[in-house]
């Protein structure tokens, strides 16, 4: 099972995202930051991959969870 997922046209518009803002990173890492009151919260990191990390592969870009 993946640690990540997301629909083609999600990773696109991500892509997207990313470019429009001159991010040229394409390694995410993703940290849980709580609950809010619509459910878990995630920030994004730019970041490199690290020995014990699991990472994801979508559409060119490598997303990283530290379990």
């Amino acid at each position: 099972m993946s640690i990540v997922k997301m629909s083609e046209s999600a990773a696109k518009q991500f892509k997207t995202f990313l470019a429009d803002n001159e991010v040229t990173a394409d390694v995410i890492r993703l940290h849980f930051a709580g609950m809010g009151w619509g459910g878990p919260v995630f920030n994004l990191v730019l970041d490199e991959q690290k020995e014990d990390d699991k990472t994801a592969n979508i559409e060119g870009l490598t997303f990283l969870v530290n379990e």
